[in-house]
């Protein structure tokens, strides 16, 4: 018998189902018997010539496959069309002597129109029965095929076969014959026929030549296992090409040791198979192999010499290694044991010519032995240990104790259970006898025993009572103790011995106890507390006043009664108003009658004088001020913050009060105040006349004459400015008049201002016309710059005409003689060439270069300090900085900005107030929140004043520290009136 599963290849299947319906997809590979292989073909193509099955049952020239249902299988979309497509060229046809054939072919599933392969195919196994060259009737089909009969043919009945697929979960299906009973009823007449599978050269007749030997199958059917719905297979081509027939070869195999032991091996050789290879059952290759197998296992090896091959087979058998076990028994010491191995069948052998499945033996120590079980060629040892136990020699203690007490006994050189003669277990027991009692204990450790006794002796306890020779005293009296009823030694707490002994008692309330210990070890302890009081103790403390004031006393220390010289009582004296120095006494007396006496002195101090005296009392705003302090033989404190009988202070308030505090080394101190008006500072008034004078051709300049009239002016530096051009003048007490020229004007035509500013003063500005060009040149605009930011321009004309000679405000510059010159001042530059020779002028150089230094006027800045709470003497926060004077004039149109920040030196991180945008106030007053500094010298503030041109003008100012103080005492009349 011979069981053939091939691959098909290039076949294309049809199936049809019906809607709604489990779609069944997977073919698989079956399993038949049949007689003796008489020819085999092997399967090289494949044509579908005329594949068909569509799902109303008529057969259609090229079938596809039509997948009408998705119910179970959605891998295929709904009436996707799919193809199938044999997989190699690795099927098989084989005919046996039985008049019986078989076909195995695989198909894989393909898109019909790409071609592109799934991961699934199907293996389609056919048997065939009923050889005859006759042509049975309807076949081969004709029709859209063009079959005929022919001559020359073999023709096989499809008996059955099966359908597997390598999805698991996919088919078996069944393969039928297309007989009358699994027509459907929409199948055409004629179709009533049994389907056949035709071989020979060409054997489809519409390509007769096309193929050498093939074969030919008509429509099949493939049914579900439940018969439901089944699909169809329709006429394919197959080419085949006959493998020659050969001698399968017959082996043997050689087993050197057919049955081991455990551990074991057998060496298995294959002879009879002289140039083919060898291919064992569990995957090894080679003529000869070693095994070891754990169980008894079953070879076989497969010869394959070209297309024949050969089997043989042996088995090793694995025999079990025998296990015996033993007893280990323990016993006694002079006692026997009896060994007896189980789990042997065979023989046992002890060692020593001993043999036998028991023995007896009698070791005096624990002992080891070792039997050996022996089953044919197999053997496995066993070991049994045999405890001996010596016999147990226990001890207990035997404790001597006092009358109440307990003992507890403790057995001793005991490895197993103790059991006492009450019947309790354990190797410690605790007792209290009354009277003295003997205890016996039995150790057992396994099956042997030992016991012993223990005596437990009572003795009975003294009797003790003490007394005291007073139980309340003065701390540190003696007092004498006495222990009575002791008939052994007597030790008290204090540390002495003896019957009677003296104390002195230190704590307020002591115990002493003695111990009575009897010569057997037996102790009784009694106590007894004596109390005691302190000895009389007493402090009173000493005060110093002022003049006018009254004291407090305090007398401490005393834990009796304090009375005091005045007749007062308790611990505290409030003293009147004194106005000289008074001592006063205290009396302790204790509750033991132990009385003492302290003295408190109250030292009064007289309060100090103080006036104050101003150089003046009504002066300008702004006019130093000397204050003095008379009278005051201690430190002198202002509340302006300094210190010191004279002082200066520059009033700038309309009224404005000082306060100094005279503190004499006693601490008694004294307050004075006076008061000092301010007058605002005559108003300077300035005016100004500007005549300018006429344009100078050479230079395309001109001069300006300012007559200026001063009144009420203070002496300083007058300042002359046109922005470009300045002039300064020093100012005298006596001079009205000052008359400035300002030379080297630019002749422009346009109108221009002349500002005169002096500290102290409101600026003022003239303006006035300048004279028309000279020349016939377009000047540019002057240069603006930030006075003091030490710029540098470099001015350029027409190089290489010969020598040149630069001017400043008409004036020659010294060195400056080549056709550039770095400018670092204000002024109006000009350059002359070649002596001014007419037609050298340069371009533009007739027209002078103009920088105009723009400056933040000098204004004031001051500070106000921070004002006093007269209810809480408190200072506040309201420190003030404020400017004046920071405009040039009235009609000076700048938008000035304000910064303050803490320190000496401008720093934007330490910004209190005010911001780079932050305009200046019309008032002037640019904060008014400024907390009390906290040092006594006061706290520095940084102003800056900045224009919108990015000038700008630091300056410092001192806040002050406010000292706030009570005002002087005064003493104001008042009259008593009965109104009842």
């Amino acid at each position: 018998m011979e069981t053939n599963c091939s691959t098909l290849r290039k076949e294309e299947l049809i199936f049809r189902v019906r809607p709604l319906t489990t779609l069944i997809l997977l073919l698989g590979c079956c399993l038949s018997a049949y007689s003796q292989v008489i020819k085999t073909y092997r399967v090289s193509d494949v044509d579908p010539q005329c594949a068909f099955y569509t799902n109303n049952g008529y057969p259609t020239e090229g079938g596809h496959l039509d997948i009408t249902s998705v119910t179970t299988y959605t891998a295929f979309p709904r009436n996707a069309g799919y193809a199938l497509k044999v997989v190699g060229t690795t099927g098989t046809f084989k005919e046996y002597a039985n008049g019986t054939a078989t076909l195995d072919v695989v198909y894989n599933l393909a898109d019909k129109t790409t071609g592109a392969l799934s991961a699934e195919n199907w293996t389609m196994h056919i048997d065939l029965v009923g050889r005859t060259t006759t042509a049975p009737p309807h076949f081969p089909m004709g029709g859209a095929c063009g079959n005929a009969a022919g001559t020359g043919f073999v023709y096989y009945n499809v008996s059955q076969g099966t359908v597997t697929s390598n999805i698991a979960g996919h088919g078996p299906y069944i393969v039928q014959n297309k007989d009358q009973s699994s027509l459907a009823p929409t199948d055409p007449p004629g179709s009533q026929y049994t389907a056949y599978f035709q071989m020979g050269n060409g054997a489809s007749l519409r390509h007769p030549t096309a193929f050498g030997l093939g074969g030919w199958w008509d429509v099949i059917r493939v049914n579900n296992p439940d018969g439901a719905y089944p699909f169809g297979v329709g006429d394919s081509y197959l080419e085949l090409e006959e493998i020659p027939s050969c001698t399968n070869p017959t082996v043997s195999i050689n087993n050197t040791n057919p049955s081991i032991c455990p551990g074991g091996n057998s060496t298995l050789s294959v002879s009879g198979c002289t140039g083919g290879t060898v291919a064992w059952n569990d995957g090894a290759t080679g003529v000869t192999r070693v095994v070891s197998p754990s169980i008894t296992t079953t070879y076989s090896a497969t010869c394959t010499i070209g297309d024949c091959n050969g089997s043989a087979s042996t088995s090793v058998t694995v025999s079990p290694a025998p296990a015996p076990t033993v007893n280990s028994p323990s016993i006694c010491a002079g006692q026997s044991a009896v060994l007896t191995v189980s789990n042997c069948s065979g023989t046992v052998n002890w060692g020593g010519g001993i043999t036998g499945a028991t023995r007896t033996v009698n070791p005096t120590t624990t002992t080891t032995y070792s039997a050996t079980c022996t089953v044919g060629a197999c053997s496995g040892s066993t070991i049994s240990t045999v405890t001996v136990t010596p016999a147990p020699a226990p001890t207990v203690n035997s404790p001597s104790i006092c009358a109440g007490q307990s003992a507890v006994l403790t057995v001793s050189n005991c490895s197993g259970t103790v059991v006492w003669n009450d019947g309790s277990t354990g190797l410690t027991k605790t007792v209290n006898p009354t009277t003295t009692t003997t205890y016996s204990a039995t150790c057992t450790v396994g099956a042997c025993s030992g016991s012993t006794t223990s005596t437990v002796t009572v003795n009975p306890l003294p009797t003790l009572s003490l007394a005291a020779s007073a139980t309340n005293v003065t701390v540190g009296t003696p007092v004498s103790l006495s222990a009575n009823g002791c008939s052994g030694n007597v030790a008290w707490s204090s540390g002495q011995t003896g019957s009677v002994i003296t104390v002195t008692p230190m704590n307020a309330t002591q115990t002493y106890s003695a111990t009575c210990t009897t010569p057997a070890g037996c102790s009784a302890t009694a106590a007894i507390t004596v109390t005691t009081q302190p000895a009389a103790s007493l402090v009173v403390t000493s005060a110093t006043i002022c003049a006018g004031q009254s004291a407090t006393l305090v007398a401490s220390g005393c834990t009796g009664n304090v009375t005091w010289n005045t007749g007062a009582t308790g611990a505290t004296l409030v003293t009147p108003t004194l106005t000289s120095t008074t001592s006063y006494t205290a009396t302790c007396t204790t509750g033991t009658g132990s009385t003492t006496t302290a003295v408190g002195t109250v030292t009064v101090s007289p309060l100090p004088t103080l006036s104050l005296a101003a150089s003046a009392t009504n002066v300008t705003v702004g006019t130093p001020v000397s204050l003095t302090a008379n009278g005051c033989s201690g430190n002198l404190a202002w509340s302006s913050g300094q210190t010191g009988s004279v002082i200066t202070v520059t009033p700038m308030n309309a009224t404005q009060t000082y306060s100094a505090t005279c503190t004499t080394p006693a601490g008694c101190s004294a307050t004075a105040a006076i008061t000092v008006t301010t007058q605002p500072a005559a108003t300077c008034v300035l005016s100004v006349t500007v005549t300018p004078g006429s344009c100078v051709s050479a230079t395309n300049t001109y001069s300006v004459t300012a007559t200026i009239q001063l009144a009420n002016g203070p002496t300083g530096i007058l300042t002359i400015s046109t922005g470009a051009f300045s002039q300064t003048i020093a100012t005298t007490s006596s001079a009205t008049t000052y008359t400035a020229v300002l030379n080297g004007l630019h002749s422009d035509g346009v109108t221009h201002s002349v500002l005169i500013s002096l500290a102290g003063c409101t600026s003022v500005t003239s303006t006035y016309t300048a004279p028309a060009s000279c020349t016939i040149t377009t000047c540019p605009p002057p240069v603006h710059v930030c006075k003091g930011s030490g710029y540098v321009y470099q001015l350029n004309t027409t190089p290489d005409l010969g020598t040149y000679q630069w001017y400043r405000n008409g004036i020659a510059i010294s060195g400056a003689t080549s056709s550039t010159y770095n400018a670092t001042q204000a002024g109006s530059y000009s350059v002359v060439v070649n002596g001014n020779v007419a037609g050298t002028c340069p371009d533009n150089s007739c027209c002078p270069a103009i920088i105009v230094e723009d400056s933040i006027p000098d204004y004031q800045a001051q500070t106000q300090t921070a004002t006093c709470q007269p209810q809480s003497n408190s200072v506040n926060s309201d420190g003030r900085i404020l400017i004046t004077n920071w405009t040039a004039n009235s009609s000076d149109t700048t938008t000035y900005y304000y910064e303050i920040n803490l320190g000496a030196t401008y720093d934007a991180s330490q910004r209190i107030a005010g911001g780079s945008t932050i305009r200046v106030p019309s008032n002037g007053v640019l904060v008014t929140n400024i907390p009390n500094p906290v040092s006594v010298t006061g706290q520095a503030y940084t102003i800056r004043i900045s224009s919108s041109a990015g000038c700008f003008k630091d300056k410092l100012v001192i806040l002050p520290q406010t000292t706030c103080s009570c005002p002087p005492a005064q003493c104001l009349p008042f009259v008593i009136r009965r109104i009842r």
